[in-house]
């Protein structure tokens, strides 16, 4: 069976290295993630095929209309690293703009949601598909 690995938020930090530890496996890659022009960069990094969309989790329909138009050989994910996530607010939770915890529930909880819900059907079909996230096991 192929694998391909599906990792949100592979710009930088944990996306970026798992992706690195994934392509060092000798896993496909379906990297997304806001600022393409880092996920191209990543992408000539890596010697395994890797697919790459600028993908703003927190977009229910861009997340479905992504998957959707997977190419055939990206297609069938087998392992979802749900990375995605941001923190707007160093300091105290008294202190922080309302509108800056929207932004981080959106992406860090509703982003999640939207990528798991998106690849749940094509993770079920696989034997040995399994979601993961920062947050969570």
């Amino acid at each position: 069976m192929k694998k391909i690995a599906f990792i949100t938020g592979a710009t930088s930090g944990f996306g970026k290295a798992a992706a690195q530890r994934f392509a060092a496996d000798g896993w496909s890659l379906v990297l997304s993630g806001r600022r393409i022009e880092r996920l191209l960069d990543l992408k000539e990094t890596l010697d395994v095929p890797v697919h790459v969309m600028q993908l703003d989790v927190r977009d229910a329909k861009a997340v479905n209309e992504a998957v959707a138009s997977l190419p055939q050989e990206f297609a069938e994910i087998t392992a979802l690293v749900n990375n995605a996530g941001l923190a707007l607010a160093p300091q105290g939770a008294a202190e922080v703009d309302l509108s800056d915890w929207h932004t981080m529930i959106d992406t860090n909880v509703t982003g999640l949601v939207n990528v798991t819900h998106a690849l749940l059907p094509t993770l079920s079909k696989q034997e040995q598909g399994q979601p993961s996230s920062m947050w969570a096991r």
